[in-house]
């Protein structure tokens, strides 16, 4: 990569967050870049497909917000020139290891839960990637860490062929999710496993039928399995106890839920494989505290838990949510932009654990129609609306839950904006409520 690269002139496809710090490195180590965007006006920025010439750019390098069939991309592949990824401009410019983490649910918190057991066992360990930091960036923060762990988004898989191959790949699972991205769901398993194929080692999760072709896709490959419904699963879970070889208990754990488990069991199978003790890597486990917007409690008002998991926006994540609370307790709210219409799949956990949903956004009638209709469901305008009426609702001892099985921008710029505003709703009621007292 780096021959390739040195010929001549770059075209950095996107000026968010990974196209800028692909620039910053790239330009630290001598190279001419120039910015393809079209939503900002930068003084040196390419706007035109048309110009995307071999004779002016030598490679490009690619965000992962423009897909595949972008005119930008289509020209330059026409014209045969290189693309690259942000990530694979960082890996090549990096001398540390790092360990890959994908999935469709959970990336975000074992990347982040993976850094602190790391950190906890000595290493200056950097999570990066989807998880916020784009990979260029961290490495021109600090050029020489002991580990990175990089969170990897199906965006960014897509056509993954990097100089130096992952010490470790950690798939956690798949569902059918960014379709409208990558046209099929066999074309969206293929980019996560795009992750396994450029690996020293891999962890997987073995309850996931997605995830059982790997062994025939990769024989060769050696690898670690976990599970809680799987009996062949090397990392296995029996009551509160994870058998890693050594039996670990899981009482002190912050993380909540059936999901959290699971990433917990391939963050310990990660650090089994690099060779750190069990017990001691345990004992960081529970002093790890879960992240915002994923099952995050926010207050206890009134004797009725608010908790904001902002970040589920497909119905598996909605459906560990409410495995977490099985005891018909939840008024769940839930809205914004659903990827299906088919939501059969919750609905088990959502007659065992929700009480009242209360639906706000552009696709409430969807949901709906995707869960059976049922009755207990009130229909709002906003958040805020909804937030009211089940504040309102609730008595002592139940959950207010946001978990919402669609993705935010109808009414929100992110997921984030949309559980900051969750959170802020429940403080000022929080605060009224303590007026009152």
């Amino acid at each position: 990569m780096h021959h390739i690269l040195s010929e001549g002139p770059l075209l950095i496809l996107g000026a968010g967050i990974s196209g800028q710090g692909a620039a910053r490195l790239l330009v630290q180590h001598g190279y001419q870049c120039t910015f393809f965007d079209e939503r900002q006006q930068l003084s040196d920025t390419v706007s035109d497909p048309a110009l995307i010439r071999p004779e002016r750019f030598r490679a490009v390098v690619v965000s992962p917000g423009f897909a595949p069939t972008h005119p930008a991309i289509r020209a330059a592949q026409a014209a045969g020139i290189p693309l690259f990824s942000e990530v694979e401009i960082a890996i090549a410019h990096s001398t540390a290891p790092y360990i890959g983490v994908t999935g469709s649910n959970g990336k975000t918190t074992t990347t982040a839960l993976l850094a602190h057991l790391l950190q906890a066992q000595g290493e200056n360990a950097l999570a990066v990637g989807n998880i916020g930091e784009a990979f260029c960036e961290a490495l021109l923060e600090q050029p020489h860490p002991d580990r990175f762990v990089v969170e990897f988004s199906s965006y960014q898989l897509e056509n993954f062929e990097p100089v130096r191959p992952a010490a470790v790949a950690v798939l956690l699972n798949i569902s059918p999710d960014h379709l409208e991205r990558h046209g099929t769901l066999e074309r969206y398993i293929d980019a996560k496993f795009n992750l396994a194929r450029q690996a020293e080692t891999l962890v997987y999760n073995a309850d996931d039928p997605a995830l059982e072709l790997l062994p025939t896709i990769l024989p060769e490959l050696p690898c670690i399995t976990f599970g809680i419904n799987n009996p062949q699963a090397q990392i296995q879970l029996h009551d509160d106890i994870i058998n890693t070889g050594i039996p670990l208990s899981t009482a002190g754990y912050q993380l909540k839920g059936e999901h959290n488990l699971l990433n917990v069991m391939a963050a310990l199978a990660t650090c089994r494989l690099l060779g750190y003790d069990p017990e001691r890597v345990n004992r960081a486990v529970a002093a790890f505290t879960p992240l915002p917007h994923r099952l995050e409690p926010l207050a206890t008002i009134n004797g009725i838990a608010f908790i904001n998991d902002s970040k589920a926006t497909n119905e598996d994540a909605v459906n560990y949510a409410l495995k977490t609370f099985p005891d018909q307790s939840v008024h769940l709210l839930a809205g914004g932009i659903v990827k299906t219409d088919d939501l059969s799949s919750l609905r088990k956990e959502y007659e065992r654990s929700v009480i009242q949903l209360y639906l706000f956004g552009r696709d409430r009638d969807r949901i709906l129609k995707g869960l059976g209709n049922p009755t207990n469901v009130s229909l709002f305008d906003s958040m805020a609306e909804a937030l009211a009426a089940a504040a309102a609702t609730a008595a002592p001892g139940q959950k207010v839950l946001l978990s919402p099985m669609g993705a935010s921008f109808d009414q929100f710029k992110n997921f984030e904006d949309r559980g900051d505003h969750f959170r802020e709703l429940v403080r000022q009621l929080d605060v009224r409520v303590e007026r009152n007292l």
